[in-house]
């Protein structure tokens, strides 16, 4: 059996503080699943709604904080065949 791949949207967290540098990571789902989207508006809309603290609010984005706005990014998906190969 073949290998799948596919391309969706998923949200960027992004973390810059002077102690660590710049941090980027995927954002999960409570589920233990990355937040995907079929569309970088869906992706946008998304982080308006969840995220929106962010942008109003100063402190996050200082220091020691260091938040920044999520924001969409395109990702590849690749879904392996499991045993027998």
């Amino acid at each position: 059996m073949s290998d799948i791949k596919a391309k969706a949207w998923g949200v960027l967290w992004r973390v810059h503080t002077k102690a660590a540098g710049e941090i980027l990571s995927i954002i999960y789902a409570e589920t233990g699943t990355p937040v995907l989207f079929k569309s970088k508006r869906l992706a946008k809309e998304w982080i308006r709604q969840n995220h929106a603290s962010v942008a109003q609010r100063k402190d996050l984005r200082a220091e020691p904080y260091g938040w920044r706005m999520p924001v969409p990014v395109r990702v590849s998906i690749t879904f392996e065949a499991a045993g027998g190969e």
